[in-house]
């Protein structure tokens, strides 16, 4: 018989197969070699029936050697799957759901936060930080392999997550083969609705490949996919029936939670491979690590962020290098019925899906590392690079893409909160020079109105707008510009409290609060104030008078924040109040050494994410 004879005791799939099963446990090398599921040398599958079940389930099998061998040449065996002895627990499309939420997303935490604290990551001055090299190149694949758990329909899990009982978790890093249904809803609800809600301002045309990027990536990593759908599902409950049944609430959270196992394991494996990661493994862990943070934004954005996003750091540390390298990304054929040329640079992007997912992932995690920095008290993780990712007039990274931001506001407000964080470490050592600060808070002032008044400039003789694409999904694009200018106001408010404290009462403090008021005043859009959180907490904190407040109040709740709804709203104003009442009551908040917005979050007892 070809391929040798067959073994009575050989696992069950090369049973099915009726090959010579070299019966390694707990999967066989036969199957590993064939990128195929070994299920395992336990009791007998209901689907080896002699009949139906079983031509159906060798049919699968065929198939599953076929899109492997087309794909790429299958990894090495692993030798460190949970042992697979009962073959009938296995259903692609069935494990268990954890008991306890809370405590999976924590271990799921410590994860990535282990996977951080284990890598030699150093930053310098000029320098770009050196963590796990990335080949960008073809490469032999690892012996854990994301193209296994990408192509592998029946894989299922890693050791880690265990039952009650101590004994394995099935994981189901599987894809569906056809979308049906709810899956197909949740998908494309999240598409059309949650993506635009978290990401207001995005708005990417035809030549920049709109979003066909982003359904290229679920699909593509499946436990991004299954955290997408709970996310999705989630978010619908919370916005579409807000008063329905506990109980389909609780459906969601369930799938949360399932999501949130498959998650941990995706980051596990990653982290034993750090001297074999591939530019596509590092950019699918860092989606996946934004979409929990993304998920946290909108359950209020203070659960665990930090954690996430310091574990995200070491995946981020060795992308740097691929963004601000001279060598071009591998460019794909263009199709033949397009008329846009690879190299043309307005539309070489819709050839290149890498580049476009990279550069917006890494803008999402700068955006973010910046902008929290205020809650944290820290210096971004990123400072150092903030001058070649976003600056220059064709810079790797485009805030204004994705935030409607303009970099210029971002790395100013990034220089701020390193001053901020060098100030309050040399107040703590004794070594703070007043004359020293006064010279950096100078430059930076400097700096920040030559790029006001460059913004303003372009934008009187600005003719026409960059993003016509897809106003019925992202209407909020076209106030970039007004965006930019709430930031760039809130930036030389959040300097002059770095430097004099947090004063409102001082002459260049309340001169610029009451510009940007009258700034918010103005508002084009109800809706704007979700994509402006950061400037709005910076400003309206020192607002003075009760009026203010009210107006501030009114525009959050007109863009229908409330305590129910999603998103970061209702603790930013919850953040504004503790200012406002202990300004009223001359109770100011103690320094606690996170500045003075971390100080007032400690004081609430969280900290928040901003972007």
């Amino acid at each position: 018989m070809a391929g040798g004879s067959r073994s009575r005791l050989g696992c069950w799939t090369c049973r099915l197969r009726r090959k010579k099963c070299d019966e390694l446990r707990p999967a066989c090398a036969t199957c590993e070699g064939l990128g195929i599921a070994c299920h395992g040398y336990g009791l007998r599958p209901e689907w080896m029936d002699g009949g139906e079940k079983e031509k159906a389930a060798t049919a699968e099998t065929r198939r599953q050697i076929k899109n492997a061998a087309r794909r790429e040449p299958p990894p090495a065996p692993m030798r460190d799957r949970p042992d697979r002895s009962n073959s009938n627990a296995l259903s692609p499309h069935h494990f268990p759901i954890p008991d306890d939420n809370a405590q999976l997303e924590e271990e799921f935490a410590n994860v990535v936060l282990r996977e951080h604290s284990q890598a030699s990551v150093t930053s310098t001055p000029g320098n770009t930080p050196t963590g796990p090299a990335l080949k960008t190149g073809f490469r032999p694949r690892p012996v854990i392999s994301f193209a296994t758990l990408s192509r592998n329909e029946n894989f299922n899990g890693f050791e880690g997550a265990t039952t009650s009982s101590g004994t394995p978790r099935p994981v189901d890093y599987s894809l569906p083969q056809a979308l049906k249904g709810r899956e197909a809803s949740l998908l494309m609800y999240y598409l059309d609705y949650v993506f635009p809600l978290q990401f207001k301002m995005y708005n990417p045309t035809a030549a920049e490949g709109g979003r066909g990027w982003l359904l290229s990536l679920l699909l593509r990593t499946p436990p991004m996919y299954h955290m997408t759908l709970a996310m999705s599902a989630h978010c619908y409950e919370m916005i579409e029936v807000p008063n329905g049944a506990k109980e389909r609430k609780q459906a969601s959270l369930e799938q949360l939670g399932s999501a949130l196992q498959n998650l941990q394991q995706y980051i596990r494996v990653y982290s034993q491979q750090k001297d074999t990661r591939s530019l596509e493994d590092s950019t699918k862990v860092l989606g996946c690590i934004l979409q929990m943070t993304a998920f946290i934004g909108f359950a209020g954005g203070v659960e665990n962020w930090q954690i996430h996003m310091t574990g995200a750091t070491d995946v981020v540390s060795g992308l740097i290098n691929v963004l601000i390298s001279p060598v071009p990304f591998p460019e794909t054929d263009p199709s033949p019925q397009s008329s846009i040329s690879p190299h043309d640079p307005e539309g070489s992007l819709l050839f290149n899906e890498d580049e476009v997912l990279l550069k917006f992932l890494m803008a999402v995690f700068t955006w973010v590392d910046i902008a929290s920095a205020v809650s944290l008290g820290s210096s971004p993780f990123l400072a150092e690079h903030h001058e070649r990712l976003l600056g220059g007039d064709n810079p790797p990274l485009r805030l204004d893409k994705i935030g409607g931001i303009q970099n210029w506001a971002l790395i100013s407000i990034g220089k701020i909160a390193s001053l901020d964080s060098w100030k309050r470490t040399s107040q703590s050592n004794g070594t703070l020079s007043i004359i020293e600060l006064a010279k950096r808070a100078t430059l930076l002032e400097s700096e920040l109105e030559e790029a006001f008044d460059k913004f303003t400039k372009d934008r009187k003789h600005s003719t026409s707008h960059d993003r016509p694409a897809l106003p019925y999904l992202t209407p909020l694009s076209e106030h970039a510009d007004y965006v930019t200018e709430l930031y760039g106001r809130a930036a030389l408010t959040y300097l002059h409290v770095v430097v004099s404290g947090p004063c409102p009462e001082l002459p260049e403090i309340r001169e610029n609060v009451c510009t940007t008021m009258e700034l918010l005043k103005r508002l084009p859009n109800r809706l704007l104030p979700r994509s402006a959180y950061w400037p709005i907490l910076i400003t309206a904190s020192l607002a003075l008078e009760e009026d203010e407040h009210t107006m501030i109040r009114n525009m959050i709740y007109g863009a229908g924040v409330s305590e129910t709804s999603v998103g970061l709203g209702w603790n930013v104003l919850k953040v504004l109040e503790e200012c406002w009442k202990r300004r009223r009551l001359n109770n100011p908040v103690p320094s606690l050494g996170d500045g003075y917005w971390g100080d007032v979050m400690t004081s609430l007892h969280f900290k928040l994410m901003l972007m």
